[in-house]
């Protein structure tokens, strides 16, 4: 039986973010694209949707929040995680009531990112 493999996009304009993420995710058998800004990211979404989106908040064109903002006026149902430094009360609570499943404060916990993504992808199966 071939299953089909979760598709995840990570956006992040460091390429070492990218790099580790891609590597870890890959390991674990999901399907990734990267994005190095929300500009990229918005035309990756539009030429062939994800599964979940790792999205990081500081980026030189357009900003999570602004990714954020289009997914939720396009009324757009895909699960978003914030990865961030950026970890203000201000911040966090910006991203959740832009409708981010999680935040997840940088530098990254492996681990916790992988269990983060599973959850949210079972979630979205239900």
């Amino acid at each position: 039986m071939i299953t089909k493999k979760n598709k995840i996009l990570v956006v992040d304009d460091s390429d070492n973010n990218l790099f580790l993420l891609e590597e870890v995710l890959q390991e674990y058998d999901y399907s990734v694209v990267t994005a190095r800004g929300g500009k990229e990211a918005l035309e990756q979404i539009t030429n062939e949707v994800p599964d979940l989106i790792l999205l990081d908040v500081m980026m030189p064109d357009y900003s999570g929040y602004d990714v954020l903002e289009y997914l939720t006026g396009q009324n757009n149902q895909i699960p978003v995680i914030v990865i961030s430094a950026r970890t203000a009360n201000e911040d966090i609570e910006k991203a959740y009531s832009l409708g981010a499943k999680y935040f997840i404060r940088k530098p990254v916990i492996i681990t916790h990112v992988l269990e983060k993504i599973e959850e949210v992808l079972n979630n979205s199966k239900n």
